[in-house]
């Protein structure tokens, strides 16, 4: 009897750990914690998108300009940064206040309201530009927006530089100052200006658009970097994209890093 009773005790034992591990399994890990600094732009300048910084209950409202980067904003929190509607999220987060108010020691009250738009900041990026690109159809979950993280690092896109990010949908044949390049999408090595400027050219690969060419020539001081942006086709019957070029200042304490990976 005792023998038996010893097996029970042991088998009870062995059932609870593994129990304990089958939760520990089923149990979301905690999201990453991360910390950056962001501008953003979009194809147009949009209104009224706010985010949550951790679990301060405050919103935090960020202003898109047409031609330019906006200003640096600051964000500590899951690496998942969630955008919402202003009016939304204000709302959302008095009733928030409320409930903690009339439940002191309850359960913290959640916010219910879906964001419209979501970037997830790669690993290891602590300085970025948050490109926002419009869905074409709505969306059920209310998404609104597509958004790119590019990385603004300055070992990525150097002072003296310039990148090209084409979001456009198509690939191109280029020419950066007296290089030939093809403008692939995505983003492209950073390019080196040549005595304070550089030129851009880009044309369609197919022939008949071949003729058709788009470009310009900047300025680049050796403290400036520039974003020649690609934008999705608003109308698949015209030749080229619609196109923006931005210029940042580099950060003082970043203008003297330099990149052996840059393109002369």
């Amino acid at each position: 009897m005792a023998i038996s009773y010893r097996h029970l005790i042991f088998t009870l034992l062995v059932s609870s750990i593994g129990l304990a591990h089958l939760k520990a399994d089923l149990v979301p890990p905690a999201p990453k914690q991360i910390e950056v600094q962001f501008t953003v732009f979009g194809t147009h300048a949009y209104q009224g998108f706010s985010y949550v910084m951790g679990t301060a209950p405050k919103p935090n409202p960020v202003r898109f300009y047409s031609v330019t980067l906006s200003s640096v904003y600051k964000y500590k929190g899951d690496q998942e940064i969630k955008f919402y509607d202003e009016t939304q999220l204000a709302a959302a987060l008095d009733d928030m206040a409320a409930q903690k108010r009339a439940n002191p020691s309850g359960p913290e009250p959640e916010l219910k309201i879906k964001p419209v738009a979501t970037c997830s900041i790669p690993d290891g990026m602590k300085k970025a530009v948050l490109l926002f690109f419009p869905r074409k159809t709505a969306s059920a979950d209310g998404i609104q927006c597509d958004v790119f993280a590019l990385d603004m690092g300055v070992t990525s896109i150097p002072a003296g530089s310039m990148v090209i990010i084409n979001a456009s949908g198509r690939e191109f044949f280029g020419q950066v100052n007296d290089k030939i390049v093809k403008i692939e999408q995505g983003v492209s090595p950073a390019y080196k200006a040549e005595r304070g400027k550089i030129m851009v050219k880009m044309a369609r690969m197919e022939p008949e658009y071949q003729n058709v060419v788009c470009g310009d020539k900047w300025s680049l001081a050796k403290n400036q970097r520039r974003l020649w942006i690609l934008f999705p086709y608003s109308n698949s019957k015209d030749a080229l994209p619609d196109a923006r070029c931005l210029m940042e200042q580099v950060p003082v304490e970043d203008q003297g890093v330099q990149t052996a990976s840059i393109n002369n």
